[in-house]
């Protein structure tokens, strides 16, 4: 209880009951059952952690629930609390098992207003828990379906089920699929090319959560857009601009929340391409000649920039301000000692800087 000097408990009545029934009073701090020492009330009650306990205030204004909870809702309050709050990955610090233990410690509780609002944290946490239980889902370069998961969490589950529309295509039980294969944390099937969704869903004793849907189109999508990279990052030789604005094309029509990441992409790979357009850019006697990889730069428009202002444009192969031999281009305007030169290409995706360098 709390230590003060003015006698907070002056005319006020503090009654405790367990499972509804009073078992100890104190009343101007002193005690009817039990003790008072050092501000510290013990109660001469033997108590049970699921024991319902109540602490009421009461005065000359009305009574006053102060306290009601269990031993072991308290206990757990802390710990859905502490997993709620955490900034670790929860996949790291749960498992299915320690969640379906907390609903069912929470599950056994008398029923009263905690225990329902202790049961919301749980449902919580589960949502949570199962929101990083997949990582992607794409198509790998047979076509086939890769479902990734969170590390050891596939295992979890005996009735994990992936379906296509409304039509299961596989049911995992404890890691072990009846169609396809599982390697590492992948879960690898043959592709429904037919189906508009693909969806990812479990069921647990208290019901069935979807964890995860996406759509044909972002599948599509997303392996035109993996199709684009080496293993190591780079371009594949064959990407050409047409290949690009295919895969831009299929990008752009996916909603916004599933076009941010693949858009990102494909300006990484666009960047690429345009990379090699340039082969060279030097200075002599302060004139700039922007050496061409090959006749592909007559199909964009490029901008020779000073700081902030063009001082040579190419649109299609027609030069503005500037004389083109060959696959060399020179601004007519020369340089400036210590100014910034860049050279920038402009596709409908946006304008790429390709090359910089500053002037001595």
């Amino acid at each position: 209880m709390v230590d003060c000097k003015i006698n907070i408990f002056k005319d006020q009545k503090l009654i405790v009951k367990k499972n509804g029934k009073v078992i100890a009073e104190l009343v101007d701090k002193k005690t009817v059952n039990g003790t008072v020492i050092n501000d510290i009330w013990q109660i001469d009650e033997p108590l049970d952690v699921t024991d319902m306990i109540t602490i009421e205030q009461q005065n000359a204004n009305g009574t006053y629930k102060r306290f009601n909870q269990s031993i072991s809702g308290t206990s757990l309050r802390e710990q859905l609390e502490n997993y709620l709050n955490t900034t670790k990955p929860i996949e790291t610090i749960l498992t299915q098992d320690k969640l379906n233990n907390l609903r069912q410690q929470v599950d056994a509780l008398q029923p009263n207003t905690d225990k329902e609002e202790l049961m919301e944290m749980v449902k919580k946490l589960q949502q949570r828990y199962l929101d990083v239980l997949v990582g992607k889902i794409e198509l790998n370069s047979e076509s086939e379906l890769v479902v990734t998961f969170a590390d050891g969490k596939l295992k979890e589950y005996d009735d994990l089920k992936v379906q296509a529309d409304t039509h299961t295509i596989a049911q995992v039980t404890n890691g072990k699929p009846n169609v396809g294969r599982v390697e590492g944390n992948q879960l690898i099937i043959p592709n429904q090319k037919d189906a508009t969704a693909i969806s990812i869903a479990v069921t647990l004793p208290h019901g069935t959560y979807l964890v995860k849907v996406i759509s044909q189109e972002v599948l599509v999508a997303r392996k035109l857009v993996s199709d684009l990279f080496e293993q190591d990052g780079k371009l594949k030789p064959n990407v050409t601009q047409e290949v690009l604005d295919q895969a831009w094309q299929q990008v752009n029509q996916l909603p916004q929340d599933s076009k941010e990441a693949l858009a990102k992409k494909m300006k990484e790979a666009q960047q690429l391409f345009l990379n090699a357009l340039i082969a060279d850019v030097t200075l002599k006697d302060a004139k700039m000649m922007v050496t061409f990889a090959n006749d592909l730069f007559k199909k964009y428009t490029i901008l020779v920039m000073e700081e902030d202002h063009s001082i040579g444009t190419i649109v299609f192969g027609q030069t503005f301000e500037g004389e083109l031999s060959g696959n060399v281009f020179t601004p007519m305007r020369l340089t400036v000692s210590g100014k910034t030169y860049r050279v920038n290409v402009m596709h409908n995706s946006g304008t790429y800087q390709v090359k910089t360098l500053v002037a001595d």
